[in-house]
């Protein structure tokens, strides 16, 4: 595998991100280690908020991706919305969900009856969710507990591995880093606060204010003050 993903102790560690490739193996070898038959990925990336770019991962059972994005299933996939309300795990069976029906029926139907949940986020606040699913017998609170460490550990490596290897493609970061005072002004603006109020928290002048706001923008490659905010938080550029 390049030396990209290694094992040690039967756990991936994730060197310079995952090819595509080798993380459907990785995944496939470590669900049927811990006797699943599949394991999913799923991250919701904004901005932009109203179209989040979706990140998918995993050995998927045929057809289920083809229905996944024929039906819209990210907008209401449970497993996600579980993850971005949650920090515990889901032990879940699908025969037994109610809402949303179309997307329980299609997991029932591509022998996903079975399975649990891991929520993940990174520092920068992206939510993942890691899902390990099988097609017989439930999943036990006590099966859980004797698996939680490698699937925590596997659930962390693989978010981080996934965004190292997708977030650059989504996001060009910008040729030259955000100045001290630009980085300072993004964040009073995250916070919601108006050019004048950030001038008088800073003892600037409004037109200073901006001013390192407009370059600021420019370097982010955003419309408005809000989105390049919100994009230099996603890259971690406000930290």
């Amino acid at each position: 595998m390049q030396g990209i993903i290694q094992f040690t102790a039967g756990l991936p560690h994730c060197a310079a991100g995952f090819e595509d490739s080798e993380c459907e193996q990785a995944m496939a070898a470590f669900a049927g280690r811990q006797g699943f038959d599949h394991c999913l990925y799923l991250a919701h990336v904004y901005p932009p908020m109203t179209r989040p770019t979706v990140i998918q991962a995993g050995n998927c059972p045929e057809g289920w991706m083809a229905a996944y994005s024929s039906q819209n299933f990210a907008e209401v996939d449970p497993w996600i919305r579980h993850a971005q309300s949650h920090s515990n795990p889901w032990l879940w069976d699908s025969s037994s969900q109610q809402a949303p029906a179309p997307f329980w029926l299609t997991a029932l139907r591509h022998g996903m009856r079975h399975g649990c949940t891991l929520p993940v986020r990174t520092e920068h606040g992206i939510i993942g969710a890691m899902t390990l699913a099988r097609a017989k017998e439930a999943v036990s609170l006590d099966e859980y507990a004797q698996k939680s460490a490698s699937l925590q550990a596997f659930c962390h490596d693989l978010h981080a591995g996934l965004l190292k290897r997708r977030l650059p493609q989504l996001f060009h970061r910008p040729d030259s880093q955000l100045s001290e005072r630009e980085r300072t002004i993004l964040k009073w603006t995250a916070d919601g606060k108006t050019s004048s109020e950030i001038a008088l928290i800073l003892g600037l002048t409004k037109r200073t204010i901006n001013f390192h706001v407009a370059k600021a923008t420019l370097k982010l490659n955003s419309t408005n003050k809000t989105q390049a905010a919100l994009k230099a938080a996603v890259l971690g550029m406000l930290f």
